[in-house]
C-alpha cells in the first residue's frame, strides 16, 4: 500500500482539535504509542531507505511494518510504500526479529491522538515536548485538510521522528 502523508510542527493542538471537532472528525484512539526500529548489524535496511518497525499501542494492538521508498518522490509530500501486518504477541515478534539477525536500532515513545475524517487520518503527536500534526490521505485531501485545520505550510517537516529525535538530542549537547 502506498502511504502519502505530511507532517506539520505546531505550538499546541488547541486550534486543531477545535477545528477537527467542527469538521465532524472522530477521535478513534489516544494514548502512548511505542515504536522499535530494527536493522541488520551492517544497517542494510537503512542503506536501502527502508524502515522495519514494530509498534505497540497501549491497550490496543501491535503492528509490524516495513516502509520502502517508492519509485517516484514528490517534494511536498512524504510518500512511502508500506507493508503491515498485525501481531498478536510483542514478545514473540521481538524473538523472531532477533533470530532473523535484526537488532534494535532505536526506540521511542510518543503520545498520539488518532482522528478519522472522511477517509483521512489525522494524528496529533507529542514527542519530547514537541507537537506535530500528521495527515495521511491522498494529496488533494491532504491539501484540503491542511487548509481546513489552519495549518501553516511553512511549518511542514519532511523528516521522520527518528531524525527529529536525533537532531533534538544533538542540540541539547
Amino acid at each position: 500500500m502506498k502511504e502519502i502523508e505530511i507532517k506539520f510542527r505546531v505550538k499546541d493542538f488547541t486550534e486543531v482539535r477545535t477545528r477537527l471537532k467542527k469538521l465532524g472528525a472522530c477521535l478513534e484512539w489516544k494514548g502512548v504509542e511505542q515504536s522499535w526500529f530494527y536493522d541488520t548489524p551492517r544497517q542494510d535496511l537503512r542503506a536501502k531507505g527502508y524502515n522495519l518497525r514494530l509498534r505497540a499501542w497501549d491497550g490496543h494492538s501491535y503492528m509490524l511494518t516495513l516502509k520502502t521508498k517508492p519509485r517516484q518522490e514528490d517534494g511536498r509530500y512524504k510518500i512511502r510504500n508500506e507493508h503491515e501486518m498485525q501481531i498478536s504477541s510483542l514478545d514473540t515478534a521481538f524473538k523472531i526479529l532477533k533470530l532473523l539477525g535484526y537488532g534494535e536500532r532505536i526506540k521511542y515513545r510518543k503520545f498520539r491522538e488518532h482522528w478519522k475524517l472522511r477517509g483521512a487520518s489525522v494524528e496529533l503527536d507529542t514527542l519530547k515536548g514537541m507537537h506535530f500534526v500528521e495527515i495521511e490521505a491522498g494529496k488533494r485531501r491532504i491539501d484540503e485538510l491542511a487548509l481546513a485545520l489552519g495549518l501553516d505550510w511553512k511549518q511542514t517537516v519532511r523528516k521522520g521522528y527518528i531524525s527529529i529525535l536525533q537532531e533534538a538530542e544533538n542540540e541539547s549537547r
